[in-house]
């Protein structure tokens, strides 16, 4: 009985193997378990961040807006200052759309390029019709007649 001897040998060592590497495959899961736990908590704390960091951006934003209506509310007019101030606000609105784009689960980092690109056109342009509208509009305090010109251009007649 020699050969069935071995042959029991043989099958209680592949026995004994297959248990060991159920074993180590078991630790295994479990260690990438693990450290797929901890990347999501990681994860999850840099979201909290970000998503604190926009909350903090968008306050910042919403102050600024609150000033610059305020600013209009005086009736401040024909002092760049004023063009600046809404020229900054729009600026942090648009840096955090820009990040948005960035930093969205699939980011898109040309497009936030181009917005900032032509966001800044936008703004300069902005700012030129700013500054001469209040210019404008302090001339017209200066000078009152000029409103009367004003108003014959707004209104063409048949002549």
């Amino acid at each position: 009985m020699g050969y069935y001897e071995d042959k029991k040998r043989e099958l209680e060592s592949l026995i004994e193997l297959l248990s060991k590497e159920k074993e180590f495959f078991a630790s295994a899961v479990r260690a990438e378990k693990s450290a797929i736990e901890k990347l999501k908590d990681e994860q999850l704390r840099a979201i909290k961040t970000a998503q604190a960091d926009l909350e903090e951006k968008e306050a910042v934003v919403s102050k600024l807006r609150d000033g610059v209506v305020q600013m209009a509310r005086e009736r401040q007019v024909g002092f760049p200052w004023l063009a600046n101030a809404y020229n900054e606000l729009f600026a942090l609105e648009e840096k955090l759309l820009v990040h948005e784009l960035k930093t969205k689960s699939r980011p898109a980092i040309s497009a936030a390029e181009v917005v900032k690109e032509q966001s800044q056109k936008r703004r300069a342009a902005e700012r030129a019709l700013r500054i001469s509208e209040n210019i404008l509009a302090l001339y017209e305090h200066v000078a009152p007649f000029l409103l009367d010109l004003r108003e014959e251009v707004d209104d063409p007649t048949e002549e």
